[in-house]
């Protein structure tokens, strides 16, 4: 952003005693009306400190904490590793590339959004077991979908490591999410190891 564009999106708002806008204070236009189209001396004037303040703010924001960034290394790590296992497990079962390939991209991209965001009736736990959905619930708070939830806070689905995920659909107990992700994991890591083991014999 330009810093008159930042200074201009200020100047009309809630400022310190003697500024321009319209919080109360000597010297400012308090509880009356408000100051029209501030002028360029006055905008000159103010520039260097607003810009500098957005500045700060800007640069908080795109420096997370370290916790925060470990938080979503770990999940990273833990989503693409899950993602891999899957793929080497069905493709060691199938015996190809291609048709793994193709049914991950459709599980990440279309079916698990749909059971992500839809309840279906009596098939709630079914949903769950697809490990997209525990992943996307685990997803930590940096990584979160900007979702607003009832009366404009936070969406639902704040779990294990902050997480807030996009999910619809009411959120899974720790000890399920967990037992899902593992059973995948120990699942088609066991799928493929058997594969590799009977194809060589």
């Amino acid at each position: 952003m330009h810093p008159r564009q930042a200074a201009q999106a200020f100047l009309n708002g809630p400022g310190p005693v003697g500024s321009v806008g319209n919080g109360p204070g000597p010297g400012s236009a308090g509880n009356g009306p408000t100051t029209g189209p501030a002028t360029g001396v006055t905008l000159s004037r103010h520039t260097g400190t607003i810009y500098s303040e957005y500045a700060a703010d800007e640069a908080s924001q795109l420096n997370p904490p370290v916790n925060q960034m470990v938080k979503i290394g770990l999940w990273t790590e833990l989503y693409v590793g899950v993602g891999f296992i899957v793929g080497l497990g069905l493709g060691s079962l199938i015996g190809q590339r291609t048709v793994p390939i193709i049914v991950l991209i459709a599980l990440e991209i279309i079916v698990t959004p749909i059971l992500a965001a839809h309840v279906i009736p009596y098939f709630l736990d079914g949903q769950r077991l697809v490990v997209g959905i525990p992943l996307d619930q685990l997803r930590p708070a940096g990584l979160a979908v900007g979702q607003a939830g009832p009366g404009g806070g936070p969406g639902p689905g704040r779990v294990l490591f902050g997480g807030r995920s996009a999910l619809n659909i009411p959120p899974m107990p720790t000890w399920a999410m967990i037992t899902v992700i593992a059973g995948w994991i120990v699942g088609w890591s066991g799928i493929g190891a058997w594969r590799m083991v009977t194809r060589d014999a």
